[in-house]
């Protein structure tokens, strides 16, 4: 905690067009949020997994924090729902699907909604809450969501989910590589140095492979000990997969 009796930190307001990460979704206040557009990474898996889900066709993904939460609202929707979700990076019991993005395919999804809860990644969408407007991004869509951010007035929110209380630097990449190319589009640092931490840790990344990078990041170790781990991070580890750039509705609780 810094010194108690330091004065206002200086406005940095006059810097054009500015990013701003937060490493943790517990670093962000509310205020931090408002009247701004936010962008929301969970690489290792929610938002990855999302985006395939979208992809495959789902009609929509609904948002839930709890695993009671979702159940109530698949049994509100009734047909054509799939209930997917993880806790401690497993299936649920009683639920349709994990968090693993490979089952989220055609078959499964298409035409259904889905009902989604996961530890960290759906917790930071609502943190988010009081944004302007919230973004779903992840490596598979990142050109996508720069395209249709870059012009955007004020300053960018990038969130990173982390992994329980902790940050993980799957997320700071997928940040860094949203950053890298809002940069590449007139965008700026402007007084955040959280924002060059994450492009310096994706371009590391990007050295050295971005599947190793994560598969060694907190998140990526605990998901190697499930099943479908490495695929996973294999899955989640490619850029501008998918073109589509994905909403989240707070007052719905809905992506579409």
């Amino acid at each position: 905690m810094p010194a108690p009796d330091l004065p206002p930190a200086p406005d940095f307001s006059f810097i054009e067009k500015p990013v701003r990460v937060f490493l943790h979704m517990d670093h962000a206040r509310e205020e931090d949020f408002t009247g701004r557009t936010a962008v929301v990474f969970d690489v290792l898996r929610a938002t990855s997994t999302i985006a395939a889900a979208m992809e495959h066709g789902a009609t929509c993904v609904h948002v839930c924090l709890t695993v009671e939460q979702a159940r109530e609202r698949a049994k509100r929707i009734g047909n054509q729902v799939v209930l997917g979700g993880e806790r401690g990076g497993v299936l649920i019991e009683g639920f349709d699907l994990d968090n693993s993005p490979l089952a989220y395919s055609r078959e499964r999804v298409s035409g259904r909604q889905v009902v989604f809860t996961t530890a960290n990644g759906t917790a930071a969408l609502s943190r988010a809450k009081f944004a302007r407007r919230i973004i779903v991004a992840s490596l598979l869509n990142v050109s996508a969501v720069a395209d249709a951010i870059k012009d955007d007035p004020g300053e960018l929110i990038i969130l990173c989910s982390g992994t329980r209380e902790q940050v993980s630097c799957d997320d700071v990449v997928g940040a860094g590589a949203l950053v890298h190319r809002l940069l590449e589009r007139g965008r700026s640092h402007g007084a955040c140095d959280a924002s060059r931490l994450a492009l310096m840790s994706y371009l590391e990344a990007r050295r050295s492979g971005i599947a190793a990078a994560l598969a060694v990041s907190r998140g990526g170790v605990n998901l190697r000990k499930t099943a479908r781990g490495l695929a996973d991070i294999e899955f989640c580890s490619q850029e501008d997969l998918y073109l589509r750039v994905l909403y989240f509705d707070p007052a719905t609780e809905v992506i579409n």
